[in-house]
């Protein structure tokens, strides 16, 4: 029996969507962290100074460092959303939505529209940005778990999601804090012990980011299980 989508339903969906796939969530942390530690281990680049998750960064250093550097951070990038695709489509297949077929190329540009979708919408104001990211965060449901369009996914994501935008903010909020707090134990006594810019320290930094991406995805998981409406789907079985 599904929670109620509410604040409560929203966070405790989350942290059972993580508890189920636990050994998947740990697998694509350890993962994701050997990865994008990389171009900070093997050039010398910060954290700070390249970003690969809805979209790259790259900032003049890393043009610096030389192509192969760069080129590194681009092959990083793809095969970052690879991997992103495959745990978020596990994730929702432990709710029982699992199309058989791959969307990844879907995935990959949904991946980029939401992206400019929520710049531009910060760079207009914060609070337009605010509003598409929480009624934008079912999408990526659509797009993975169901035959569903990609410019369609987001018209059926702020349709799910209208009535609970205020549990649903005050959810990520809340998320997000746990979760920083959690990483903050983790990771600082770690950096304290070895200094900032040691290798542990960069390793630890890396996985601290993919912890917190790794839940956010759960919690579009969740959010997408208890939000979308199963009835136009039955009716279609036995029409």
């Amino acid at each position: 029996m599904k929670r109620d989508a509410d604040f409560a339903g929203f966070l405790g969906e989350t942290f059972a969507v993580a508890r189920d796939a636990l050994p998947w969530m740990a697998g694509y942390i350890a993962i994701l962290t050997l990865l994008n530690s990389l171009p900070a281990l093997l050039f010398g680049i910060a954290t700070s100074e390249y970003s690969i998750s809805w979209g790259f960064k790259i900032d003049a250093n890393v043009m610096e460092a030389g192509a192969l550097a760069v080129l590194l951070v681009i092959v990083l990038g793809i095969v970052t959303f690879l991997i992103q695709y495959l745990f978020f489509a596990h994730l929702l297949a432990h709710r029982g939505y699992s199309i058989g077929r791959n969307r990844f190329l879907g995935y990959l540009g949904f991946s980029i529209l939401y992206g400019l979708g929520l710049l531009f919408g910060f760079l207009l104001l914060v609070i337009p940005g605010l509003i598409l990211l929480v009624r934008w965060i079912a999408a990526t449901g659509y797009v993975v778990g169901t035959e569903t369009p990609v410019p369609e996914a987001f018209g059926k994501s702020w349709e799910a999601t209208r009535g609970h935008g205020w549990p649903l903010f005050f959810a990520m909020i809340v998320l997000g804090i746990a979760t920083a707090i959690a990483v903050a134990v983790l990771v600082l006594p770690v950096v304290a012990m070895v200094g900032d810019e040691s290798v542990i320290a960069i390793v630890a930094e890396v996985l601290g980011q993919n912890i917190y991406g790794a839940m956010f995805l759960a919690f579009g998981a969740a959010v997408f299980y208890l939000l979308n409406d199963d009835t136009e789907a039955v009716r279609e079985v036995f029409d």
